[in-house]
């Protein structure tokens, strides 16, 4: 009888110890699942509301303008997330916008963003706690067309009203303002001065507070006093004093090689000789010269993208003395769901004397 009533305690302890073991995990799942709501409720990850945006003027000091002005941009604002390893979509990882387009009688909702930003599949929110990877339909180069765009599903297009793009790049000394979603706050940092341009970039004055962390800030539009969007935020300098901006000529571009597969788009010259066009897809990475004397000096392009003027590579490395000119193009995937695209370079070799040129592949 001991037995029996031994056995029958031991058994009923495992179950017991079984039903514990179960209510902790339930508890630990209810307890993860309410903490990401309540993030996710501070962030706000569905459209930005009247008092996001009057809390985002108020910080941005005496300059800002009416909120109703940021209000009606704001409208097309969408933050875009990481994947927690819990299957929980966190942290702000870039801004992107939504803008409208009509191809041939036909209307597109786009969402853009920065290339760089190097999700395969950006998270938007599709409710209010809920977040859906989306691909990557068209995709610039990072160090060079840093422009990204992804389809806006139909069910969402109408919880946003899209940005229009200017025709062209603003002038210098132009004004623009910057909504973005960074520091976990909906953010407008106004007048924001057009300093110099490129073909490829253009620098902004930037008053950034050092001590705030401003991941998130990268695919914010810069936008200009019609309310149109006149170029896209991609970096800032290390004392946060200048930001860096791809012009709206390149979500253009980016656009147009969609539609109508017009990949070299942009002139690559020295000395006013146009060697090639550029893909959107490309980017010199590396330029290396030889000069008379035998000498021969390689210049990374890597977070010098300010500086180099495609059309005019003469300002970026002095050629006066120089007898050879070879460029290292990196090329990457139009697509992200493109498969079978491999990465690779090809160095082009021109002869500045004979003004010959020729290609190879690297390995």
């Amino acid at each position: 009888m001991k037995k029996i009533i031994f056995v029958f305690l031991l058994v009923a302890g495992f179950f017991v110890n079984v039903s514990h073991a179960q209510i902790y995990k339930g508890l630990v799942r209810g307890a993860r699942s309410r903490l990401n709501r309540l993030h996710h409720a501070i962030v706000k990850p569905v459209g930005v509301t009247p008092w996001q945006v009057e809390r985002a003027v108020v910080r941005a000091g005496k300059e800002a303008p009416a909120a109703l002005t940021v209000q009606r941009a704001a409208k097309a604002m969408i933050p875009l997330r990481d994947r927690h390893r819990l299957g929980r979509y966190f942290n702000v990882k870039a801004t992107a916008f939504i803008i409208e387009e009509t191809y041939q009688g036909k209307k597109y909702i786009w969402g853009v963003t920065a290339t760089h930003y190097r999700y395969k599949k950006p998270a938007i929110p599709v409710k209010r706690f809920s977040y859906e990877p989306t691909p990557f339909v068209a995709q610039g180069h990072l160090r060079a067309n840093d422009v990204s765009i992804f389809r806006i599903p139909e069910s969402l297009a109408g919880q946003f009203e899209p940005l229009k793009l200017a025709p062209h790049s603003p002038e210098v000394g132009e004004r623009l303002f910057s909504l973005s979603f960074f520091d976990n706050h909906f953010q407008y940092t106004p007048g924001r001065k057009v300093l110099q341009k490129t073909p490829l970039r253009f620098t902004t004055s930037l008053r950034a507070d050092m001590e705030i962390e401003r991941e998130g800030e990268c695919g914010s539009p810069l936008i200009n006093q019609q309310g149109e969007v006149a170029g896209m935020v991609v970096g800032a300098s290390y004392n946060r004093q200048i930001g860096y901006a791809v012009p709206v000529d390149q979500i253009h571009q980016i656009l147009r090689a969609y539609h109508e597969r017009e990949f070299a788009s942009l002139p690559v010259r020295v000395n006013g000789k146009e060697l090639f066009k550029l893909d959107v897809t490309e980017a010199i990475t590396d330029i290396t010269i030889k000069y008379k004397d035998g000498s021969i000096l390689t210049q990374n392009t890597y977070h010098k993208e300010n500086l180099l003027d495609y059309e005019h590579l003469e300002t970026f490395m002095d050629l006066s003395q120089a007898t050879e000119l070879r460029l290292t193009i990196n090329t990457r995937p139009f697509q992200t769901e493109n498969a079978g695209f491999n990465i690779f370079n090809r160095e082009i070799i021109y002869n500045l004397q004979t003004q010959q040129m020729s290609t190879k592949l690297l390995p």
